[in-house]
């Protein structure tokens, strides 16, 4: 029974200490709201816990369009399918944290409802559920694109980003 205990402790040591050796990788992205119609970019940093599963954290931000701004932070896991030496895709499955602002302009005529009204405020937490390619240009320099869909409530959009990671 001794035995039987140390040989599991023994793998699930090793299994932890493989889990720890993961790669790391920082980028940057631009990206599109489907549903804002709004440009926005963001920075992203990534680390392989195993072979196939990466996790990942990343911040977004979408620029003004008519008075709308828009800022997430994502933490999202990755299923990675090496389809070559240089290609991978991946599904995705996260969860999110959104806040966005709508100002309001006004016309002259309207000036009196300026105390009323100027901005409208809110932030929610959601998931996301996507995919994205990778393609490996050196060994430290990737390419990608991803989408995915953020579920928030009250507010959902497809979201298309093509972006850049280094291997650190």
């Amino acid at each position: 029974m001794k035995k039987i205990f140390l040989a599991m402790c023994a793998v699930l040591v090793s299994v932890g200490a493989f889990a720890q050796k993961g790669e790391q990788n920082i980028g940057a992205h631009v990206l599109y709201g489907t549903d804002m119609k709004n440009i926005g970019i963001g920075a992203k940093y990534q680390r392989n816990v195993t072979d196939a599963i990466r996790l990942e954290v990343v911040g977004d931000y979408y620029l003004k369009t008519d008075g709308f701004t828009m800022f997430d932070v994502n933490v999202n896991g990755h299923y990675l399918f090496p389809l070559s030496d240089k290609v991978i895709a991946y599904p995705l499955v996260g969860v999110n944290y959104t806040s966005w602002k709508q100002e309001f302009e006004w016309d002259e005529e309207d000036i009196y409802y300026l105390d009323v009204l100027s901005e409208s405020k809110a932030s929610s937490i959601g998931l996301n559920i996507g995919g994205g390619i990778q393609y490996k240009l050196t060994d430290k320099i990737r390419i990608g694109a991803e989408l995915k869909y953020q579920t928030i409530s009250g507010f959902n959009t497809a979201v298309i980003g093509a972006g850049i990671t280094y291997t650190l």
